[in-house]
């Protein structure tokens, strides 16, 4: 036996490979198409977004109460904070992940699942990365789960419905985030140690 027979992948690697879900064969090829799933999916996303936050500020009040967001409640600040957290960094973050580093790693149109794999986690670690120091370990480790399948997700519709549609839904996921960044600014929850936080967006 030589040694590539003997350190073959397992059968069921080869058979899940076979139907990589990532391979590219995009459905829509006309851009309002990729529009209106893109806003459909980029709505679903933001009330995601909100209701784990309502879900998480009632579980874990204290650790809301010490972030370190470095904003300030100031309108300028926040208008132009919105700009770019909405507008400018999906498209960024799209092309960079979605097109730029697997272009790289797969040239041709199928992408294999080690790519997949390693595009998705190095995207959950550089959000971690990030957010660890604002929102604290506790939150940032399920927080990075999400975010990573987030990045699937996103892979997975610029893969097969095109770069716009994965685009405006990565646009919907942070309008999300920036609406519980306007909540935790505005009702002062960094201020405050209270053990009864009620986020105000979801509240009646």
């Amino acid at each position: 036996m030589c040694i590539r027979d003997r350190y073959k992948l397992p059968k069921f690697w080869v058979n899940l490979s076979k139907k990589n879900l990532f391979n590219r064969r995009e459905v829509f090829s006309r851009p309002s198409l990729q529009i209106c799933l893109g806003l459909i999916l980029g709505l679903l996303c933001t009330m995601t977004a909100l209701v784990v936050y309502e879900i998480s500020s009632g579980l874990f009040p204290d650790d809301y109460a010490n972030m370190r967001l470095p904003v300030r409640s100031n309108y300028l600040y926040l208008g132009a904070m919105t700009i770019e957290f909405v507008f400018i960094n999906p498209i960024l973050e799209q092309i960079y992940w979605n097109v730029f580093l697997v272009g790289l790693c797969e040239p041709g149109k199928k992408i294999t699942l080690r790519t997949v794999a390693k595009i998705t986690t190095f995207f959950g670690l550089y959000h971690f990365f990030t957010i660890s120091y604002i929102i604290g370990i506790r939150l940032a480790i399920p927080a990075t789960i999400g975010i990573s399948f987030a990045g699937l997700c996103f892979l997975f519709i610029r893969c097969h419905f095109g770069l716009l549609a994965s685009i405006l839904t990565h646009l919907g996921a942070d309008l999300g985030i920036v609406l519980v960044i306007f909540d935790l600014v505005f009702n002062n929850i960094l201020q405050t140690n209270s053990m009864h936080v009620k986020p105000l967006l979801l509240a009646n």
